[in-house]
């Protein structure tokens, strides 16, 4: 009967030992399962400070090493992840609470280079950024510069944008260009050593040109005639002349080659060694519309070729400077202010006369 009894005891301590000792296990399982889960938690929002306070709070719990070995484990996930803060905060954290944690330590190190080497990829390709922007700003500018060299720059007016034309492509958008001008003030003087005299007069201009890639040719035209003297002279001088220009642009786009005719009224008295009617053909070289859309000059140069055929005659030579400014593009052609400088010389056996104009004229000229 007590054999009975004492074995009923003893099945039941063993019933009781087992069901508290599963029963612990369950409760320690359960609490890591729910401390992973806040860690988890704190992860994902990188809550480094609260997953610290973890490991505070458990400090002296039996399960300790087994939180600092989860922390660890979700630091190697960052790494992987290449989140290098966030896995040396974990592991940081780690080795803050327990300086014995030489795993914590080594992984710590590692992190760290791996995070400096990351570092230094990173200052060197940007620094190759750098210098890549910099060569690519140099050849930009370079490009640019070579363009404003090569090219020329044209903008259209009503849509502001920019086109580039090659310096040598023909400026002339036109088949053939004409120009008008009327001067309401021409003042001229003669010099006819001893005696130099001034006029006062009006003047008309004109010209017009074919133009092609090969080839620019065309004629200008000029008369100009004293109405007032400063001397109160009875004798008016005059003058007018016309003249063939060509060009080659492919050769020289600028650069025209003139032959021509000028007529002079120059007679000043008994005393001026030229008749009073002077005709002589000439020859010369001119530069024609060099500047911009609203600034262009010209300038010309012609010798006379009377002394050719007349002994009395010496040679001669005119010369004159043109300048165009405009004022208002009417599209169909341009407005806009000619000033136009000129000296004619001749000489004779007898003497020397010299005939200086300035001429300001309004124009009308279709020059696109």
């Amino acid at each position: 009967m007590n054999n009975v009894l004492f074995s009923k005891k003893k099945i039941v301590c063993i019933v009781l030992f087992l069901s508290v000792y599963f029963f612990n296990g369950f409760a320690q399982d359960t609490f890591l399962l729910y401390m992973y889960s806040q860690i988890n938690d704190h992860v994902e929002i990188k809550n480094v400070s609260a997953i610290n306070r973890i490991l505070i709070n458990n400090k002296h719990s039996r399960d300790y090493d087994k939180l600092e070995n989860y922390i660890l484990m979700k630091s190697r996930e960052q790494l992987v992840m290449n989140n290098l803060d966030l896995a040396m905060d974990l592991c940081y954290i780690v080795i803050d609470n327990n300086l014995d944690n030489f795993e914590a330590v080594s992984l710590y190190t590692s992190i760290e280079r791996t995070k400096r080497e990351k570092e230094e990829r990173e200052r060197i390709e940007k620094e190759r950024a750098q210098i890549e922007s910099i060569k690519q700003a140099e050849t930009i500018k370079k490009d640019t510069e070579k363009i404003q060299r090569e090219y020329q720059t044209i903008t259209n007016t009503a849509s502001g944008q920019r086109v580039y034309l090659d310096q040598d492509v023909d400026d002339y958008f036109q088949t053939v260009t004409w120009g008008l001008g009327l001067g309401l003030a021409s003042f001229s003087a003669i010099i006819d050593i001893p005696q130099v005299e001034g006029f006062y007069g009006i003047s008309v201009l004109g010209n017009v040109f074919y133009r092609s890639e090969v080839i620019h040719a065309g004629i200008d035209v000029f008369a100009a005639m004293a109405l007032s003297s400063f001397s109160d002279l009875d004798f008016l001088p005059a003058k007018a002349e016309a003249n063939l220009n060509f060009a080659f642009p492919k050769l020289a786009k600028y650069l025209y080659y003139r032959v021509g005719v000028v007529g002079f009224l120059s007679y000043l008295g008994e005393e001026s060694f030229l008749p009073k009617q002077f005709l002589t053909p000439t020859a010369g070289i001119a530069l024609k519309d060099i500047g911009t859309e609203a600034f262009l000059f010209g300038l010309n140069v012609d010798y006379h070729l009377a002394h050719l055929y007349n002994a009395e005659i010496g040679p001669g030579l005119s010369a004159g400077l043109n300048f165009f400014i405009r004022f208002a593009d009417l599209k169909k052609a341009d407005v806009g202010l000619i000033i136009g400088l000129e000296d004619s010389f001749f000489y004779t056996s007898n003497g020397f006369q010299n005939h200086a104009k300035i001429n300001l004229s309004i124009g009308v000229w279709n020059n696109d």
